[in-house]
């Protein structure tokens, strides 16, 4: 396939905003450690599974809803539920059709930050890709090989490493990360990719992009991450040696999963007790980011580089 040479952008949002320039480093608040960030999800682990689970394939990033719909008032729990783990999985086939367009999707996959390894086994599932599914998190590599193996998918093997230092002598064709690149050192995690990837590969991403810089803290304090603008990406894949050539945004078809995820955690804040707290402090959050999500101050997107030599 022939290198484009220009960004291709498909708008879904009805608006069109300048994105800032400005590092991520200006923010108040800096990028949870590493062993912060595996602190906070192993102590989520149980609440992700209850929320979007119970398995084999279990996603924690937004969800595709298109149109966008609300729940009902009499849906229970275990709907609402149903709804959001279809949406989340919608969001990987929009994804994958479009990446379709750009790059053959495979055969050897790297799942970077994969959390419990959802888009790990679609993958291997319905694409018949061979996928490392690599996380920081003990417990979640577990659950993840428990998963596959239950799955019959010898194809997954999830790997507990740092994304920045992992290495691995059989190159990959594709990398991708779900909601996790969010996490990373940039400019760090581009360069090992470097070393990680075919002369041919692709790094495929999903995640959440700063476009209003005041709602950057926001998010960053409550999910422990360190969200860039789309030009953050661009400079660190470009240091590396990689050409951003695809740029959708989802922003439009995604805001309704935090109506659809408050609504999932008041049924269970109403039956709750001791974690009322929590609960509260969740539909909270969701709330805002919906609220961020209709101004454009945040926005989903699809990023597609190419490694370029």
């Amino acid at each position: 396939m022939s290198t484009l040479n220009t960004v291709r952008q498909v708008d879904m949002c009805h608006y069109s905003r300048k994105l800032e320039s400005s590092s991520s480093r200006d923010s108040a608040v800096a990028r949870a450690s590493g062993a912060e960030v595996i602190d906070y999800y192993e102590a989520k682990t149980a609440a992700i599974i209850q929320k979007y689970g119970p398995g084999p394939r279990v996603h924690f990033h937004v969800g595709y809803f298109d149109p966008p719909s609300s729940p009902e008032p009499a849906m229970g729990s275990s709907e609402l539920q149903s709804c959001l783990v279809a949406a989340q999985e919608r969001l990987i086939a929009v994804a994958v059709d479009r990446w379709a367009e750009l790059t053959e999707l495979g055969p050897r996959v790297l799942d970077a930050g994969c959390g419990l390894g959802g888009a790990s086994l679609w993958w291997a599932e319905k694409l018949g890709c061979q996928v490392t599914a690599l996380t920081c998190v003990a417990e979640h590599a577990r659950l993840i090989s428990q998963w596959a193996q239950h799955s019959e998918l010898a194809a997954v093997r999830a790997v507990v490493d740092d994304v920045h230092d992992f290495v691995d002598p059989h190159p990959y064709d594709i990398a991708m990360a779900w909601e996790a690149a969010c996490y990373f050192d940039r400019a760090r995690w581009f360069t090992g990719l470097r070393k990680l990837l075919k002369p041919s590969g692709w790094v495929l991403i999903e995640d959440v992009f700063v476009d209003d810089s005041s709602w950057k803290s926001d998010f960053d304090k409550y999910w422990r991450t360190d969200v860039g603008s789309v030009r953050d990406y661009e400079l660190a894949a470009s240091g590396a040696g990689f050409q951003l050539v695809d740029n959708v945004d989802l922003t439009f078809p995604t805001k309704a999963f935090w109506e659809w995820g408050a609504a999932w955690t008041e049924r269970q804040e109403a039956v709750s007790g001791s974690d009322a707290a929590r609960l509260r402090a969740s539909i909270a959050a969701h709330r805002r980011m919906r609220l961020a999500w209709e101004c454009g101050g945040l926005q989903i997107r699809l990023l597609a580089f190419e490694r370029i030599g």
